[in-house]
This record gives C-alpha cells, structure tokens and sequence, in this order.
C-alpha cells in the first residue's frame, strides 16, 4: 500500500495554517484593508486562532510588528503553549524569485517544533478596464528551506531576523 497522495497530522496542521494565513491576508485586502504582519497559530489546547500585535492604522514599522509577533510566538513556545505558527506578512521581492510580473509576495513561515519552512505566494494587482474591478493575480507559491525563529533548535538557539524581502 502506497502513502502517495496520504498527508500525515503534521502536514494537514500546516497546510491548514498556511491556507488560513493566506486566505485572511488575501481577504483584508479584497476588503481594501491594509495587512499588516500576524499569526495564525495552534495553541497547546489545539485550539486556532489568529495573534496579532496592532490594528492595520498603525504607524509602526511593519518589520518591528514582525519582530513583535514573532517574539510573542516565541514565548508561547518556551511556556509549551504553542503545537505550530504560521507568521505572516506581506513583502516586496525580485521577479527572478517570485516569478515574472510579480513583485509582492505574502511571506508565511510555517514552523512546529521539529520542522520550518518558508512559503511566499506572490501576487499582483491587475487593473481593470474600463468599469471593470481590478483583479488579483497569483503566482506560484515558492517554497524556501529556513532555520526555526519560534521553536529553536536543540540547544534552545534560534534563527534572528527571518525578513528576506522588505515587508511591505
């Protein structure tokens, strides 16, 4: 019997956190809502929720409300209040990463204990024609291998200053 096809628990949890990470980015801006960095997070009772550290009027620098939240998934990680993290934000990048016509990406760091990895969904903005709504487009997502910021790794160390691109 193959286990092609056959997602185990961990990968369901993240490929759910990834999903809802993308999808209420995503859905604050068809909203026309800024999106600032957050988390979608699996608390130690199992139970998801969304973190976040300010609301989209803010005037802090989006790479400091990172560092925030990110710190914060931290430290629910050390109290062992925390299974797995999706740590979102959008981001400029180049299109030779991001994949022709596309310039901006939303950034989500998947991590659990054991595993991390980096996921960007670029996206841009068509414009519409005459009387017409502007469209989203998306681009393929682009995976990239990364250190563990939240969890650590054996020896309690962690990865600082995750920021690839330039939040946005």
């Amino acid at each position: 019997m193959s286990d092609e096809g056959y997602m185990d628990e961990r990968e369901h949890k993240l490929a759910y956190l990834l999903q809802v990470g993308l999808d209420t980015a995503f859905g604050r801006m068809s909203e026309g809502r800024r999106v600032i960095p957050f988390a979608v997070r699996v608390a130690g009772s199992g139970a998801v929720d969304i973190y976040r550290v300010a609301s989209e009027e803010t005037d802090t620098p989006l790479d400091q409300l990172y560092a925030i939240v990110e710190q914060a998934m931290a430290d629910q990680a050390d109290a062992h209040d925390l299974q797995a993290v999706a740590l979102v934000a959008p981001v400029q990048g180049e299109e030779r990463v991001l994949g022709h016509g596309f310039f901006q990406a939303i950034r989500v760091h998947l991590e659990m204990p054991d595993y991390a990895r980096l996921v960007f969904q670029p996206y841009r903005i068509d414009a519409g024609g005459e009387g017409e709504k502007s469209q989203l487009a998306l681009g393929k997502l682009v995976p990239e291998a990364v250190g563990r910021a939240v969890f650590g790794d054996e020896s309690g160390g962690r990865m600082v200053g995750t920021t690839l691109f330039a939040l946005t």
